[in-house]
């Protein structure tokens, strides 16, 4: 979460939280409360943060089924989108480098 100067504080919203508003409730237990907990805090952070994407989390959550990616992207429709910099590309490099992501 960074401190905005004026107004809300901002927070980056990452693809698997917009999936987790946005997908049928799943079988598993822990799935299904991770989206039970996500519908929650949604609506309520949708007052209380100003909630930003990247590209890169329009392109995520543009794959996939057609239908489901429809839904990804209309929840996040609103939402404004960072600028691409040579520091987030910096940042994503490390992150495909060093975590076991899928």
């Amino acid at each position: 979460m960074i401190d905005h100067p004026i107004g809300k504080p901002v927070v980056y919203v990452e693809a698997s939280v917009v999936s987790y508003y946005t997908a049928r409730p799943g079988r598993d237990v822990v799935v299904l409360g991770h989206q039970e907990i996500t519908r929650q805090w949604w609506p309520r952070a949708l007052d209380r943060f100003q909630l930003v994407i990247s590209e890169v989390v329009l392109s995520e959550i543009s794959e996939g089924d057609q239908q489901a990616a429809r839904q990804r992207l209309r929840a996040v429709e609103e939402l404004p989108r960072l600028p691409m910099s040579p520091e987030c590309d910096e940042v994503a490099r490390r992150y495909l480098e060093e975590l076991p992501l899928p």
